[in-house]
């Protein structure tokens, strides 16, 4: 039978959109918008100043497993 248990998939988008929350607070005063899921990034914060911060975002749901870790 195929395993169809979207646990670590759920708690990889919950990790994503928290990590973008915590880039947005922390670029909060330069910070003109964000995106999840963006075109060239997992994270893409964009600046007054025309600056793109991109952040790749990876979680880990098991603590022993860190095949997808660099």
């Amino acid at each position: 039978m195929v395993n169809r248990n979207a646990s670590a998939s759920a708690f990889g988008w919950d990790f994503q959109s928290n990590a973008a929350i915590i880039l947005m607070l922390k670029n909060i005063r330069e910070a003109t918008a964000i995106k999840v899921e963006g075109q060239m990034e997992d994270i893409e914060v964009y600046l007054e100043n025309g600056n793109i911060i991109y952040s790749q975002a990876k979680s880990v749901f098991k603590a022993e497993d860190f095949s997808n870790v660099k």
